[in-house]
This record gives C-alpha cells, sequence and structure tokens, in this order.
C-alpha cells in the first residue's frame, strides 16, 4: 500500500482489492444487504484512490481500508435512515456460503440461528463482532471504530453474551 500510495501504479491497486476485497465485502453485506454492500465497495476503492496520499506508511492496510469502509457505510445509513432495519429485510439477501469462510462447517439451520442472532445485535456490537472474525486485533478494531479499546472489549462481550444466552439457536 505505501509504494501505491507514492505511485498511484493500477496494478497495485489491483493487487489491493483482490488482497482485501472479499473481506471487505464480507464485513459490509454483514452489516446491510447484498446490493448495499457492493455499493459501498466501489465508494470505499474511490475513495483509496482519492485518499492514497492520506495513507501512512506506519498504518495497517486493512484498518485503515475498513475504517474508510465504515465511515462510507456510516454515511450510507444515515442518507437512508436505516440506523435500524427490520431483520427480516436484512435476511432476505443472505451471504453465500462461500463468502462465509468460517460458517462453511455449519448446517443450515445453525448459519440461519447465527445470521438471525448476528442481525439482532445493535450496529456498534455487530461492527466489533465481524471486524474481530475478519481478524483485526482490539486496537485496530478501537482505530477502525474511532473508540477506546474497553469500549470495543465491551461491544464484544455483550455480541458473546447474546450467543451464549441463544446457545439452543447455534446447536
Amino acid at each position: 500500500m505505501a509504494e501505491y500510495a507514492l505511485t498511484g501504479d493500477p496494478h497495485l491497486l489491483s493487487l489491493l482489492v483482490e488482497q482485501l476485497g472479499n473481506d471487505l465485502y464480507y464485513y459490509l453485506v454483514k452489516q446491510s444487504d447484498a446490493a448495499t454492500a457492493a455499493d459501498i465497495s466501489q465508494q470505499v476503492w474511490l475513495k483509496v484512490i482519492e485518499k492514497r496520499q492520506r495513507y501512512q506508511s506506519q498504518q495497517k492496510v486493512k484498518p485503515w481500508v475498513f475504517t474508510i469502509a465504515r465511515n462510507c457505510l456510516i454515511d450510507h445509513l444515515r442518507l437512508n435512515n436505516k440506523w435500524v432495519q427490520d431483520v427480516d429485510t436484512l435476511l432476505d439477501h443472505p451471504a453465500s456460503m462461500d463468502e462465509q469462510p468460517a460458517h462453511q462447517l455449519m448446517q443450515a439451520s445453525q448459519k440461519q440461528g447465527f445470521e438471525h442472532l448476528l442481525k439482532q445485535l445493535p450496529f456498534e456490537q455487530r461492527e466489533a463482532f465481524i471486524l474481530q472474525q475478519e481478524g483485526l486485533s482490539l486496537q485496530q478494531i478501537a482505530d477502525v471504530t474511532q473508540t477506546s479499546t474497553e469500549t470495543v472489549k465491551s461491544r464484544l462481550r455483550y455480541a458473546r453474551n447474546l450467543f451464549k444466552a441463544h446457545r439452543d439457536l447455534l446447536s
């Protein structure tokens, strides 16, 4: 990314999209629906192109891109007054099993139960959980969400507690 930030080489951008594209889409589709995720993904890559000079070489690439994605998603949700959506609407467009490597081994009923619980989480808790599943550290999640690591820990704890309280849907 540092080299792309300096040169703007389209080949380096395509490598970055190849490296992070699926993770980015997965994060966005878990926060919205498939069409919105695809639209916002495009916005994110355009912003990466526009803001490449703002990238600092000491930053990790994934949290930087996910911060842009989060800001684009929040802008979209605010614009469309969709901070709180009906769970059924979000479940109309679930991601396919191929897009969910962490859940490939789940049976269909377990997956449906997990998806239902995930969509019941408040936005901030769901976001923290998904970012953790994407492999981001607590500090990186805090950077992306512009909160403290203690806030991230709290959000993750609440998310885990919901899953623990509804184990019957997951077994």
